[in-house]
């Protein structure tokens, strides 16, 4: 497998959802959310965004975008439903 811009992007993202309680862990098996954690990787992604800006392929930046809203929104729902165990 190759090292890619989506696949790391990917990764961070996969990361984040777990933190949000969104999926279960590998190994626990159980959903449980990490709001800070969440919010590192989120605005680790923001970060990534701003630094790469106008360097990046199309599928690049609409896949990044994608992925920040999604989290974005998926993070202000958890928060605001309190979810955080």
């Amino acid at each position: 497998m190759e090292a890619s811009f989506s696949l790391f992007i990917t990764g961070l993202m996969m990361e984040a959802l777990l933190s949000l309680g969104e999926l279960e862990h590998p190994v626990t098996h159980k959903k449980e959310s990490n709001f800070q954690h969440a919010k590192l990787l989120i605005d680790t992604l923001e970060m990534l965004h701003k630094k790469t800006r106008n360097n990046l392929s199309k599928d690049e930046e609409e896949a990044l975008n994608s992925v920040l809203y999604d989290l974005r929104m998926r993070f202000v729902s958890k928060v605001s439903e309190g979810d955080n165990k």
